[in-house]
């Protein structure tokens, strides 16, 4: 199960809140096979269809549970964490088999080169660098706490400075976000390629239009998310995909806010919900599983 961070995340959580996937994974436990997670947060539609191709040749997959957000198709690149999918000879042979595949690799050579490692900060691939830097960094790990928070600080400081550019643009949760053509053109193509693969693999597919905040106006241009909401439902239905539309499943109560306790401004939180939410979702999800049963395309434990 591909998830973006809606699923990574529950609003205003109490004590022992669990979100929407652990509420499945108990739900379905001992009649659908084990629910396994992985969690790729404002992962891209590319980087979704890299991570499967490695999936499904290293995991049984029964049926592959994956939502789909407009937002994400705004983003592209591949995250330097699917470096060992990239180098898998298995999956780098299936990836370079397809052509938006192809692209990928040939966009990102230097991380599907087989000595190629996850790099903490871009610089020379020389032997001796790398090597010293790692001695280095065990060094001084060992005798600052400062130094071992680095990634950490590193995180706050591009939190900070995305806050500083929202707040200087003006940007607000509600503000509208427009697609990006190019970006979203490769996205729309990589779910075509994933569908069509799992088709090919007679993989069961359960793709959903992720909830979406709607007691107040969405961020979105309404006629290109239409749009998108049609071509995604043509494609699960052109590749035997089961579909679902959950974006009015979370009622307005059930949301938040990030930052402002009344919910306005650029407090509005339009994708994460709080655990009654979750609960409605993993329901959903639930139930589109066990049609999947019923209709023997999955077996049960």
């Amino acid at each position: 199960m591909a998830r973006n961070s809606q699923l990574h995340a529950v609003n205003q959580a109490g004590e022992g809140a669990e979100p929407a996937s652990a509420k499945l994974f108990r739900s379905i436990d001992g009649r659908v096979a084990p629910l396994l997670t992985f969690i790729q947060p404002n992962a891209n539609l590319q980087e979704h269809y890299i991570f499967f191709e490695y999936l499904r040749h290293h995991v049984d997959i029964d049926v592959l549970l994956l939502p789909v957000v407009f937002d994400d198709l705004r983003e592209t690149g591949i995250r330097i964490g699917l470096t060992k999918a990239l180098q898998d000879p298995v999956s780098n042979t299936a990836i370079s088999a397809t052509e938006v595949g192809l692209n990928i690799l040939n966009a990102n050579q230097d991380m599907a080169r087989p000595d190629a490692k996850e790099p903490e900060l871009n610089g020379s691939r020389s032997t001796f660098q790398e090597s010293s830097e790692e001695v280095l960094n065990g060094w001084l790990e060992q005798r600052s706490a400062l130094w071992a928070a680095r990634a950490e600080i590193r995180g706050q400081i591009m939190n900070g400075l995305y806050q500083f550019r929202n707040r200087f643009f003006c940007i607000t949760s509600q503000s509208k976000r427009k697609q990006i053509p190019g970006r979203y053109s490769l996205n729309m193509k990589a779910l075509e390629t994933l569908l069509r693969v799992a088709q090919a693999e007679v993989i069961p597919v359960v793709i959903y239009i992720v909830p979406v905040r709607n007691d107040v106006q969405t961020p979105y241009v309404e006629s290109e998310y239409v749009d998108f909401k049609k071509q995604v439902a043509i494609l699960a239905g052109e590749t035997e995909a089961i579909f679902v539309n959950l974006e009015g499943l979370v009622p307005g109560d059930l949301w938040g806010s990030t930052s402002d306790a009344q919910g306005k401004g650029e407090g509005l939180d339009f994708m994460h919900f709080q655990e009654a939410g979750h609960e409605l979702l993993a329901k959903a999800l639930e139930g589109k599983l066990l049609e999947l049963v019923r209709s023997g395309k999955i077996t049960t434990q």
